[in-house]
């Protein structure tokens, strides 16, 4: 004989569904009044207020978060609270696709006329102690050139000392340890300076590595230039304000030293800033630079400690107008940094302008290792 259910019983399951309903709409309204928070901010205020600008630098990560979200939600069957959260996030999603970016060739496309490098940037974190490891890390890489920005002291020692990457990357440029511009470069390639007169704005410029350190990659192909690009981190407004003229003075060199050249410009970045931040756009507008990222990438660079749907990705290959790209990929690895590399497989366009003589170094042929203490 079936036993009668008891009254009680159904009267207090009614009312934990009914509370668990509750709680879940409040939070999903929360969620939404967050979304557009973050939408208003990101959209609005993004170009003039600091904290506007880290709103749109995270877009991305909180517009997968609140799609997760939304998804999680669906098994509530609460739909008319979901509903405005996944609004908000494909909206903040949304904000990727009218980013500034370089033309998406694939992997196939883009070489019947073009000449193909892979390229790398990394920030390895000054203070990273797991040198042997990095080392290894570049000698084993697909790409043909490799920035380390923020490269650690002894890193840029060992590089010295051994000469760049014996039977990988035998011509480099990497500064005395010590120096402000801890940056190294590795190419398969020969390398020389791209020379810059040294005007009367000499004093305002000589802190940017656009106008101190840029450098020509001799590829077989196509020549091109090759140089580095990571303003302050925008922890407070006054680092943002620092931060973005920089920017603006990089863009101010590219264009009046090397844009005439019609060579194609190569500038690997930490923007501290993501493709759907202010940074990006200001790059665009003063130096007519665009990211590589494709919009329809998940993945990010930083903090390296948080899922690759999750991070910011900060990190990025800028390159000019009619520089294709045929892949971008975050790499598998970190080597202790809380930056994760990435590797970008692009398409030059062939000039078939010769580099001059007056923009080797000293007018000679480029040399295997470029001295380090040009100042």
């Amino acid at each position: 004989m079936r036993p009668v259910p008891q009254i009680g019983q159904g009267i207090r399951r009614a009312g934990s569904s009914s509370g668990t309903a509750f709680i879940f709409d409040c939070v999903f309204v929360s969620l939404s009044v967050f979304g557009v928070a973050w939408l208003v901010l990101a959209y609005g205020y993004s170009e003039s207020w600091w904290i506007a600008d880290k709103f749109a630098t995270f877009a991305s990560g909180a517009g997968n978060l609140l799609v997760i979200c939304a998804a999680a939600g669906l098994v509530t069957l609460r739909r008319w609270s979901v509903t405005p959260v996944l609004l908000c996030g494909l909206m903040l999603l949304w904000m990727a696709p009218s980013v500034p970016r370089a033309r998406w060739a694939g992997p196939s496309g883009g070489t019947a006329d073009a000449a193909v490098v892979r390229v790398m940037t990394f920030n390895a974190l000054a203070r990273n102690p797991n040198i042997d490891e990095i080392y290894e890390r570049i000698a084993e890489s697909e790409a043909d050139v490799i920035t380390v920005i923020e490269a650690p002291h002894e890193l840029i020692a060992r590089i010295r000392e051994r000469g760049g990457v014996p039977g990988r990357f035998e011509y480099w440029d990497a500064a005395e340890p010590g120096h402000w511009w801890n940056v190294v470069r590795l190419s398969r390639w020969p390398l020389s300076w791209a020379e810059v007169e040294r005007d009367e704005k000499f004093r305002e410029r000589r802190g940017s590595l656009a106008y101190q350190r840029s450098l020509i990659v001799m590829h077989p192909e196509q020549p091109f230039l090759v140089t580095a690009v990571f303003p302050q981190s925008p922890r407070s407004r006054a680092r943002w304000e620092n931060g973005n003229a920089e920017i603006r003075l990089f863009g101010e060199i590219l264009q009046e030293c090397f844009a005439h050249t019609g060579l194609p410009i190569v500038v690997c970045a930490d923007v501290n800033g993501s493709p759907t931040g202010y940074r990006t756009r200001l790059i665009a507008e003063e130096s007519g630079l665009l990211r590589s990222k494709p919009w329809w990438s998940i993945s990010g660079t930083w903090p390296s400690v948080l899922p690759g749907f999750l991070r910011t990705p900060i990190d990025d290959v800028l390159v000019s107008s009619g520089i294709a790209v045929r892949d971008w990929k975050v790499l598998g690895w970190t080597a202790g940094s809380d930056h994760a590399p990435v590797l970008v497989e692009l398409a030059l366009p062939r000039t078939e302008i010769e580099v001059p003589n007056e923009w080797l170094a000293g007018g000679r042929a480029p040399d295997r290792h470029l001295g380090a203490d040009r100042r």
